[in-house]
């Protein structure tokens, strides 16, 4: 059986320190809800495949700011436009496409599609439950809400 709370686990720490040099410290996980609390930005990815869901990662806006920052090289933030959505777009790339690597190492075959933003305070709603894993962080925390199945 998967356990996804690992597998989140794994992968946000890789990508935050492996690529954006920051330390994580996983916060207990919340057991699974049925909304989505967003906190000013999220990047929202569909697994699809041999398993289909979702991932979500939200956090506030500031924190979006650094993590491009860190991404571009440490040059400052003031206002996020195209190409810094574009950026953060890849950030949840790099999240869900590690889940996607843990996925397959188990044998199981999935795919990812194209980042969608969300942006401003929101509570989506939803039929299904997501497991939430917060990561805390030097520049904030990072809610990453999972959901998956068998197909």
């Amino acid at each position: 059986m998967l356990n996804e709370s690992l597998v989140i686990r794994k992968v946000s720490q890789s990508v935050l320190q492996g690529y954006l040099g920051l330390h994580s410290e996983p916060l207990p996980h919340l057991e699974r809800q049925q909304k989505f609390e967003s906190n000013e930005v999220g990047v929202i990815i569909q697994i699809v495949g041999q398993m289909e869901g979702q991932v979500l990662c939200t956090m506030g806006k500031e924190t979006v700011k650094q993590i491009i920052s860190r991404m571009i090289c440490g040059f400052e933030i003031h206002q996020l436009d195209e190409m810094y959505w574009s950026a953060f777009q890849e950030f949840g790339n790099w999240i869900a496409s590690g889940i996607a690597t843990e996925l397959s190492a188990q044998g199981i075959m999935v795919n990812i599609t194209h980042p969608i933003i969300q942006e401003g305070n929101s509570i989506i709603h939803s039929p299904y439950k997501y497991l939430v894993v917060p990561i805390s962080t030097e520049i904030g925390i990072i809610k990453i809400y999972i959901k998956l199945d068998i197909k």
